[in-house]
């Protein structure tokens, strides 16, 4: 059961107050009852003993403490039907979500606070989302993980995160989004549409790169407020293809026109390259030019989403993604 935490704090409260004016009650009633019908003497350890075994359904009194007169039997019906309606039916209604609530936050992630300003919002937290943040990290940029708290994994610890719906304004808040460089959206096409119209009603000028796993809701995304959309089907498909035919230097612009400005290039490092024999953190290629390395061919093999301690040889072959100026300032240094 889900609940937000007001209405959760206000089931509590309320069965408290059920259960004291029961109890309250049932002490004061068979106080009442014993020495105005029954005649006996009483003593207040005797009536919450009472109202406690009545309420729990207990049923086992000592000599003496029952009530044995009509009224007090009739008593004793009305006591045992409240203490079942709040007993085994609020306290299950109260306690079992305030129970699951703890255990959820005592399985969530170790929070590490989120970035101040001019950090990148990852809504999503996929295979795609984890790429992107292992490709941000490498690059040194700050960001902050958006995601539903059931879909982080505990490993996630020492990694700034925002728990909540992606698409919601509370949720971005969090997120910081007012001081944002900008966001990025790696959740199914739908929610991706809802992230970006949110987004845009929060910060009209953020940029925004949205994922398309199909290709015909590009223009939806667009129009929802995406600055950039990206298929990866379109991209994977061109870029396999012209591997395929044999074209190891390709600029597949063409096939990525519609992505709202992002291209990917192939470039073959050559013998006097600057960057032959370094490592890609040593190269620095995202610092310098703003363009992201997604991939390297070495020997025939295509390494997705290199690490930073990938070195770059004579021959390697850089698949890089970037704007047309990111692109050009790369090609330069090479």
């Amino acid at each position: 059961m889900k609940l937000h935490g007001g209405k959760l704090k206000n089931r509590i409260v309320f069965f408290s107050l059920a259960l004291f004016t029961v109890f309250t009650a049932g002490v004061t009633g068979y106080c009442f009852i014993k020495t105005t019908y029954e005649g006996d003497s009483i003593s207040i350890i005797d009536g919450i003993y009472w109202t406690i075994a009545t309420m729990t359904t207990l049923g086992s009194y000592p000599m003496g403490v029952e009530l044995t007169s009509p009224a007090g039997k009739i008593f004793t019906g009305i006591i045992v039907s409240m203490g079942i309606t709040i007993v085994f039916i609020g306290l299950p209604l109260t306690v079992a979500p305030w129970l699951e609530e703890r255990m959820k936050k005592a399985l969530l992630p170790e929070k590490t606070s989120v970035p101040d300003e001019n950090h990148v919002v990852v809504c999503g937290y996929s295979d795609t989302g984890k790429e992107v943040a292992e490709t941000l990290r490498m690059h040194n940029f700050r960001y902050v993980i958006v995601e539903n708290a059931e879909l982080l994994p505990k490993r996630l610890s020492g990694t700034p995160f925002v728990t909540g719906d992606p698409a919601s304004e509370e949720t971005l808040k969090n997120a910081n989004i007012s001081k944002a460089a900008s966001l990025i959206a790696v959740k199914d096409d739908a929610t991706n549409a809802f992230i970006c119209l949110t987004a845009k009603k929060m910060r009209p000028e953020i940029m925004i790169v949205a994922s398309a796993d199909d290709m015909s809701n590009i223009r939806i995304l667009l129009k929802a407020g995406a600055t950039k959309v990206v298929s990866s089907k379109s991209v994977a498909g061109g870029l396999l293809g012209q591997r395929a035919a044999g074209r190891y230097d390709v600029d597949i612009a063409g096939r990525v026109a519609m992505l709202g400005g992002l291209e990917i290039h192939q470039h073959t490092i050559p013998e006097k390259s600057s960057f032959a024999g370094k490592s890609l953190k040593e190269a620095e290629i995202g610092e310098k030019t703003g363009a992201a390395i997604v991939g390297m061919w070495k020997n025939g093999e295509l390494t997705v989403n290199p690490g930073p301690d990938e070195e770059i040889w004579e021959g390697t072959i850089l698949v890089v993604m970037g704007t047309k100026e990111q692109l050009s300032k790369l090609r330069g240094m090479i």
